[in-house]
């Protein structure tokens, strides 16, 4: 795979021995040509492009005016077929990986940059830890008191309607000894049923409304952290 960058340096190689302005504007076409279709400089050119020897054979049959078919590019350079080489190989072809290599002072700054990228992230470890713990113990402790919730009210509904309901049936009993008793007992039983059904209705609301928002909310709130973290890393 060859990326766009790779693909102008050793094209702007090829060229070296043109006239400047022909190589600066056959360049510039094909930056701008690369840039049309959205490529960045680590982006493959494969399928998009010929391979740089080729283009470069097209560049100068157009400038010479020569037969593209009658040129070939070797390690001697550019020559004509129909033509009988010369003895001697000119200086501006050689190897390209000693054309564009990297020098040390270029070595010395990537090696800085890794090393400052691995200081900020330690550096800043401690913060994001803590944060993201913080984060975390915050979305456990709410969903903790929703389950405490759901069970208080979920077990104060059932003891309010087991409790009314034995108190009723009590009351219809207590009415052989006192007629009035006995209805005020059957009145509490009805006031407690009726709680437990409120708690019934209040505990189907929690479950139904509440929580689900809750958690769509926690969600929305991650997904709106992870996406800021994102596009400041870009």
């Amino acid at each position: 795979m060859m990326t766009r960058e790779e693909f102008l340096k050793k094209l702007e190689y090829l060229l070296q021995d043109i006239d400047v302005k022909d190589r600066e504007d056959a360049l510039n076409y094909y930056r701008d040509y690369m840039d049309d279709a959205g490529l960045a400089d680590h982006d493959s050119v494969d399928g998009l492009l010929d391979m740089p020897e080729k283009v470069a054979i097209s560049i100068r049959s157009s400038l010479s005016g020569e037969n593209e078919e009658n040129v070939e590019y070797s390690e001697q350079g550019y020559t004509n077929i129909n033509v009988e080489p010369e003895d001697h190989t000119p200086e501006v072809y050689g190897e390209y990986e000693e054309y564009y290599h990297e020098t040390p002072e270029e070595k010395n700054r990537n090696l800085g940059k890794w090393i400052l990228i691995g200081i900020l992230c330690l550096a800043a470890a401690p913060v994001i830890l803590g944060v993201g713990g913080g984060i975390i113990g915050v979305v456990f402790g709410i969903l903790g008191a929703l389950i405490g919730v759901v069970f208080g009210i979920g077990g104060g509904a059932i003891g309010c309607l087991i409790g009314g309901v034995v108190l009723f049936v009590k009351s219809i009993l207590h009415m052989v000894v006192s007629v009035p008793q006995g209805i005020f007992m059957m009145g509490a039983a009805l006031l407690v049923v009726a709680a437990g059904i409120l708690f019934v209705m209040l505990l189907v609301l929690i479950c139904g409304r509440l929580i689900p928002w809750c958690i769509r909310s926690i969600v929305q709130l991650f997904r709106k952290l992870f996406r800021r973290n994102g596009g400041a890393g870009v």
